[in-house]
C-alpha cells in the first residue's frame, strides 16, 4: 500500500517533523489542527468558539485537499483543556457535519501546543471509492444493464474485464455523470477535488 503526503496553504504547515494528512489507500488520516490561521500563523482569538470554528475550517481545508470532505470524516477526536467548553464544541460542530455523524471521542488534556484551548484530528474516508468502477451492484440479463455500484445508476453493459469502457457512468469520488466514463482516473469534468 502506497502513502501520499498531503499538503494545502489553505490550512497551517505542520509544526513539526509531521505532514498535515497522509492518504493510505482509501483512507485519510488528519494530523490534529489546532486554531493557527493559514496565513498569518497566529492564533484565533475570541475565545473558545473562536477557536472552534478555525480548528474545523482547518481540518476542511485539508480534507479537501486529500480529495474528500468532512462529510467523509468517520471518526473526529477533539481535545480540550475545559471539558466545560464541551457544549460549545457540541454546537459549533454542528455546522460543520450532518447527520449521520462520525464516531468522535472528546478528551481533556493538560497542554495544547501554542496554548491553545482546543484541538482537532480526524480520520477521512475516499468515498465512493476507486474499486466502485469494478463492482456493479446489479446486472439485468435482458436489457443489459449494469448498475454503478454506488451511485445506482445504470450503463449500458459494455463490461470488458474489470472497468466500464466508454459508458455513460457516474465519477469515482463526485457521482457526477459523465458521457465517456474514465476508466483509471475521474474524468477533466468532475470537481477540482477530484482530479489528479
Amino acid at each position: 500500500m502506497t502513502r501520499t503526503a498531503i499538503f494545502t496553504d489553505k490550512a497551517p504547515r505542520a509544526i513539526g517533523p509531521y505532514s498535515q494528512a497522509v492518504r493510505a489507500g482509501n483512507t485519510v488520516y488528519l494530523s490534529g489542527q489546532i486554531a493557527l490561521h493559514p496565513v498569518s500563523g497566529e492564533m484565533a482569538s475570541g475565545g473558545i468558539e473562536a477557536e472552534a470554528r478555525q480548528v474545523f475550517d482547518n481540518l476542511k481545508a485539508v480534507a479537501e485537499a486529500s480529495g474528500t470532505g468532512l462529510a467523509q470524516v468517520v471518526k473526529l477526536n477533539i481535545y480540550l483543556l475545559d471539558l466545560g467548553d464541551f457544549a460549545k464544541i457540541n454546537e459549533i460542530m454542528t455546522g460543520y457535519f450532518q447527520e449521520p455523524y462520525p464516531a468522535r471521542a472528546t478528551l481533556a488534556v493538560a497542554a495544547l501546543p501554542r496554548g491553545a484551548g482546543s484541538e482537532g484530528e480526524a480520520v477521512s474516508v475516499v468515498w465512493p471509492p476507486l474499486a466502485c468502477r469494478r463492482l456493479p451492484t446489479e446486472a439485468c440479463s435482458r436489457r443489459r444493464l449494469r448498475a454503478c455500484a454506488v451511485s445506482g445508476r445504470r450503463s449500458p453493459n459494455v463490461w470488458r474485464g474489470s472497468v466500464f469502457r466508454r459508458s455513460p457512468t457516474c465519477c469515482f469520488i463526485c457521482q457526477r455523470v459523465t458521457k465517456t466514463a474514465p476508466t483509471s482516473r475521474p474524468s477533466a469534468r468532475c470537481a477540482p477535488a477530484c482530479r489528479p
